[in-house]
């Protein structure tokens, strides 16, 4: 599915914020995590408002916080050895460029499934529906049978 240039604009934008923030909170694990939850929410409303849908910034924070949670693995990985080679001695700058590197693109790859489904699913009715359409898109959700 071919993604309009606005979007693609919209998530590199999200992305590269989030690469900033990830420089400057590396040393605490998941210390970002709500300032991510919070962008992510933000880029769901733009991201949808661009595909001519209409999500509240309510229902973009469960969805932004139900990715989180089912992407916590990932994201618990990453972030705690950015923490261990910050705290060891491997160095601040290998875990600053790991956290970047982490926030950046899972940023971009939520934000491209994101496009995805707000430009393709029938409807937006539910954040839990919303949630598992993004991670079917990731490869992590369940596919209903009916």
């Amino acid at each position: 599915m071919h993604i309009p240039l606005r979007m693609k604009w919209t998530i590199g934008v999200t992305a590269t914020s989030l690469g900033a923030v990830g420089a400057f909170s590396f040393i605490a694990a998941h210390a970002d995590i709500p300032v991510i939850a919070g962008a992510w929410g933000g880029m769901f409303v733009t991201l949808a408002m661009q595909a001519g849908r209409s999500l509240e910034k309510d229902t973009a924070l469960k969805v932004a916080g139900g990715i989180l949670v089912v992407l916590g693995g990932l994201a618990t990985g990453a972030k705690v050895a950015n923490t261990y080679f910050a705290l060891t001695g491997v160095g601040t700058l290998p875990a600053m460029l790991a956290n970047i590197g982490c926030n950046a693109g899972m940023t971009i790859l939520v934000g491209r499934a994101s496009a995805k489904v707000f430009l393709e699913a029938e409807s937006l009715e539910s954040w839990e529906k919303v949630v598992n359409l993004i991670l079917i898109a990731l490869g992590r959700g369940e596919k209903s049978s009916g």
